[in-house]
């Protein structure tokens, strides 16, 4: 296979964005996409090499997954063993215990799994994950696995019909994706199944330019690098991903990847030694950064300043330039003494992975170990003085009462409604207004939507509460006419993810109540 330096350079545009937009740098609020151009390159390049295999009639699994584990491992394995003492260091014994879930998901390519039940990728809380990144690596492994076996079985077929049959199945996954965000958002972002059309659709230049002189069209492929910048610059959290908006990035990947010949202007621009070099270390790159970024806002209790994020941008990139040349090139090119062989690049990896997964077993079954010591209290003390805030009040978790505790004005100006999202707001809201005039209404894993409510792991009895529960909110938001701020606080997203019943329509109706009830001045913070 013909080595093009643009696709390098394009690699290095993926990456970096995906760096600056865990950095924080609200400029790249779309800087996720990286991923997706990530997934088509990997896409065209492992189907033009199962390609020529099969068309050479010796296709070989186990060779593949041996070039699989020589390129993915040696450059994981030392991520996840640096994250551990830090975890162990800074980590309360809940954060610990899932870190070290982690550990076991990542060693097995599940982390998308994982991830999918803990949190979405857009939640606050993800920014903490040092292994968060990895859901990624689950997808394309999950993808190696699967393909090349599926190439195997229908290559009979002859490669037409193959061809036509992939583009089948990546217009199924798009389609799939497409539905996903609109039912359930959290799964869509992280399962292979919605994200196989990205990488699919790097199969299909595979298919097209397989045995064909490179194309050449400096519109096409200038159109491609700016799909892609467009997103980077204009896609930010509340874009709906991956949907028909990853049309974008994965169209413009692949204009890029059919039409950059040498001699067009996003060639030339890609192939530059700066774009190359970055494309070069940019897998490990992407494995440093994220830790970095996640152990510093844990370290701090602040928003970590500007320039410590830009320092640690940097260090991920001369780690990553370490471990290209030290760890990376070596086992890839079958130069470093150990393990040389197929049977030895496998027996490594599964002792590896299984002392990975003993380490990620222990801090799970010794639930974070909270006999750690930080200073002169241990990190279970720790956790206990950091327990659940119900907000101005104690009670104030179910409890409604217009004139109760839960309120620091009998005319209250803001009201506060929600699940123990809200409750969590309540003391932030104080310190920063003392004076502030607030109601607060919070029920425990009931979002504030009209009639809507959890069936997971609730009784009807309860279910049928929490609807009563916001009915009765909006009913004293009626009659209480001081109030000119509503709070809305919940994790909308992930709510839909769980099993529900609702009306059609419940969320648009609780914003259309609100406004129908609070004067027209007035408005909705959410």
């Amino acid at each position: 296979m013909r080595y093009r330096r643009e696709i390098d350079g394009l690699r290095a545009v993926a990456v970096l964005p995906v760096i600056l937009y865990h950095a924080g740098v609200t400029l790249f609020g779309g800087g996720y996409v990286g991923v997706d151009v990530f997934f088509v390159i990997s896409g065209y390049l492992i189907t033009t090499i199962l390609i020529g295999d099969l068309e050479r009639g010796h296709l070989s699994i186990a060779h593949f997954y041996e070039r699989r584990a020589r390129r993915i491992l040696p450059a994981l394995f030392p991520v996840m063993l640096a994250c551990i003492p830090f975890a162990y260091m800074w980590m309360l014994p809940q954060e610990l215990k899932n870190f070290a879930k982690s550990l076991v998901a990542v060693t097995l390519f599940g982390s998308n799994m994982l991830f999918w039940r803990e949190d979405g990728y857009f939640a606050p809380a993800a920014e903490m994950k040092p292994l968060l990144h990895t859901w990624s690596l689950a997808v394309e492994e999950q993808y190696y696995l699967l393909f090349p076996l599926f190439l195997l079985l229908v290559w009979k077929l002859g490669r037409r019909r193959v061809f036509w049959i992939v583009c089948a199945i990546a217009a199924a996954s798009l389609l799939l994706s497409e539905w996903g965000w609109r039912h359930k958002p959290v799964a869509n972002f992280y399962f292979a199944p919605t994200r196989a059309w990205e990488l699919l659709a790097g199969s299909i230049c595979a298919f097209v330019s397989f045995g064909r002189a490179q194309r050449s069209s400096n519109l096409l492929s200038a159109a491609g690098l700016l799909l892609i910048l467009a997103a980077v610059f204009v896609y930010d959290d509340a874009t709906p991903f991956p949907s028909l908006y990853a049309l974008a990035p994965v169209i413009g990947s692949v204009l890029i990847i059919l039409f950059a010949a040498d001699e067009t202007w996003v060639a030339r621009l890609l192939s530059l030694r700066p774009f190359v070099g970055i494309g070069l270390i940019s897998y490990s790159a992407y494995l440093w950064h994220q830790p970095l970024f996640a152990f510093a806002r844990l370290r701090s209790l602040t928003t970590p300043a500007p320039w410590l994020m830009a320092a640690l941008a940097l260090l991920s990139l001369a780690l990553a330039w370490a471990s290209w040349r030290y760890i990376e090139q070596p086992f890839r090119n079958r130069r470093h003494p150990f393990p040389a062989t197929r049977a030895r690049v496998f027996v490594a990896s599964g002792v590896v992975g299984a002392l990975f997964i003993a380490v990620g077993l222990a801090g799970y079954v010794g639930k974070g170990l909270p006999w750690r010591s930080n200073g002169v209290v241990t990190m279970g003390e720790i956790g206990q003085r950091l327990t659940q805030t119900y907000g101005i009040y104690q009670d104030c978790d179910g409890l409604f009462d217009a004139v109760g505790h839960c309120q620091t004005s009998s005319t209250p100006e803001v009201l506060l409604w929600g699940d123990s999202f809200a409750m969590q707001l309540a003391q932030g809201i104080l310190a920063s207004e003392p004076d502030v005039a607030m109601q607060q209404y919070t029920n425990a894993s009931c979002s504030p939507i009209l009639g809507i409510a959890q069936v997971s792991g609730k009784t009807a009895d309860w279910s049928r509460d929490c609807i009563r529960f916001n009915d009765d909110v909006i009913d004293w938001l009626s009659t209480h006419k001081s109030v000119d701020v509503v709070v809305l606080s919940s994790p909308f997203r992930s709510i839909l993810e769980k099993d529900i019943i609702s009306s059609d329509n419940s969320y648009p109706d609780t914003i259309n109540r609100i406004h129908y009830v609070v004067h027209p001045e007035q408005h909705i913070a959410h």
